[in-house]
């Protein structure tokens, strides 16, 4: 009888000890899978930041790139009434600069800069173009500028274009009422505004118009249509300064334009020597495929238009 007392004993001691080493493992793996999920919410980056400002010693290629968008072109004018009738995107940009949230800087006749020199005073800024932050005259923006930066990254082997920032520009009458005068007013970059824009949804597609994107998304995803106006150069001169011509102006667009094209379709063409210029291979000739042999024998076509070797059909 006592012998049966310590089977048993020893068959609950067998239990508790399993049972308490099982809640131990399930207690580490818990631990274990919320300390791999507190370090993906560490990882994970904010709404606002984006990685496409990579290191300047990766870019083997940059052309930086400035556009007029002009609102009253349907891909533009998603920017101008916004699908959920919420305030358009000026409506938003003054609110910003008028609260502190974001910074606004100077737009200047030549090299833009982004920096405490330039920085806008809201007050100076309303005062200047005579705006009640109270009654935003956003039908009087029918343009705004922007300047793209077309590169191509050889640590990450790709070839990206982004928006790197945004300019309004107000339209209103000249001295005599008969001209309308364009008025660009400020640069912001879109990785201030980011965080205020990307929920803000816009109709992007007249044929379909259950088809909704952020403002974020519009620039980002390139969804709009805009007019080359300046290149960087040298010079630090408009196309038009460039071409007076409207003949050669147009050409130098679309030579601009394709140049842009060529270059990323040929992408993996060239080679990049060693001062970071580029150099295309030259197209060596191919070898030709060889020629296999062709058998001898005759073929005669069956009556399910195969071909069979005669010497074969008589030996069948």
């Amino acid at each position: 009888m006592f012998g049966i007392k310590q089977i048993i004993v020893l068959f609950l001691s067998v239990i508790a000890t399993t049972a308490c080493f099982a809640q131990s493992k399930s207690t580490a793996t818990v631990l274990r899978r919320k300390t791999i999920e507190q370090n993906e919410v560490k990882n994970v980056q904010p709404a606002g930041q984006r990685d496409d400002d990579v290191n300047n010693d990766n870019i083997q290629w940059l052309r930086v790139v400035y556009r007029d968008l002009d609102l009253s072109k349907s891909h533009n004018g998603a920017i101008k009434n916004t699908a959920d009738d919420r305030k358009d995107l000026f409506t938003i940009l003054l609110n910003l600069i008028a609260n502190g949230n974001i910074k606004a800087y100077e737009y200047q006749d030549g090299a833009e800069l982004f920096d405490e020199r330039t920085l806008v005073n809201a007050p100076s800024l309303f005062d200047r173009f005579d705006i009640n932050i109270n009654d935003i005259p956003s039908r009087d923006v029918e343009h705004y500028y922007i300047i793209e930066h077309y590169y191509f990254d050889s640590r990450a082997s790709r070839f990206n274009r982004i928006v790197k920032a945004i300019c309004p520009v107000l339209e209103r009458g000249g001295v005599d009422n008969t001209k309308t005068v364009r008025y660009p007013m400020f640069w912001v970059m879109i990785d201030d505004i980011r965080p205020y824009i990307n929920s803000v949804m816009v109709m992007t597609d007249d044929n379909n118009n259950a088809v909704r994107h952020s403002i974020e998304n519009f620039f980002d995803m390139n969804m709009y249509n805009g007019e080359l106006y300046k290149t960087q150069n040298t010079a630090n001169k408009t196309l038009v300064q460039l071409y007076p011509d409207p003949k050669d102006l147009g050409h130098a667009r679309d030579s601009i334009e394709q140049s842009l094209v060529a270059f990323e379709k040929g992408l993996w063409t060239p080679a990049f020597n060693h001062s970071g210029s580029v150099k295309a291979h030259q197209n060596k000739p191919q070898p030709k495929p060889a020629i296999q042999k062709i058998s001898e024998e005759k073929t005669t076509p069956t009556r399910a238009g195969a071909a069979r070797s005669v010497r074969r059909r008589h030996t069948n």
